[in-house]
């Protein structure tokens, strides 16, 4: 199972960079094409808890936070 995430609309914002950052972290978020929307999703099957999906925020949030994205939300949204 996975999650999916809009990617955030900041020009800061590369999925390359966040990649690498966020696995340096201990997490491996995957590039999501299955629209044409622009995501990014996160694998939670498995032995994944509270403590581990609040890690994966965290290192989501300093890794955007490192990169200088401030806009991590769409301007618009999609139905």
């Amino acid at each position: 199972m996975n999650a999916t995430f809009h990617a955030p609309e900041d020009p800061a914002y590369e999925f390359r960079t966040f990649y690498e950052k966020v696995r340096a972290k201990g997490f491996i978020p995957y590039q999501g094409n299955l629209t044409e929307v622009d995501t990014f999703r996160v694998g939670c099957i498995g032995d994944v808890d509270r403590d581990v999906m609040r890690s994966a925020v965290r290192a989501i949030e300093e890794t955007l936070a490192e990169m200088g994205v401030k806009q991590i939300s769409p301007h618009k949204i999609v139905a």
